[in-house]
């Protein structure tokens, strides 16, 4: 996702994280991110303007930037 970027193209992502499942038992794991997961998947790629992760609703969210071509 990261590579797919312009410079100066901007990403904004929103999963569940796996606390999701402590509301919704059923729901798949395969749909959430453990915490911090999603910090650390663009961390090393994309300037991070804004990151949060909610318990209800039990989200994750990130707003980056993509400042150069050097993305790797």
């Amino acid at each position: 996702i990261a590579k797919a970027l312009r410079t100066g193209g901007a990403l904004v992502y929103e999963t569940f994280t796996l606390r999701h499942r402590d509301q919704l038992p059923d729901f798949p794991n395969e749909y959430c991110l453990a915490e911090g997961e999603l910090r650390r998947a663009f961390a090393p790629y994309l300037r991070l303007e804004r990151y949060r992760e909610s318990t209800f609703p039990a989200l994750a969210s990130l707003l980056a930037f993509r400042e150069s071509t050097g993305v790797r």
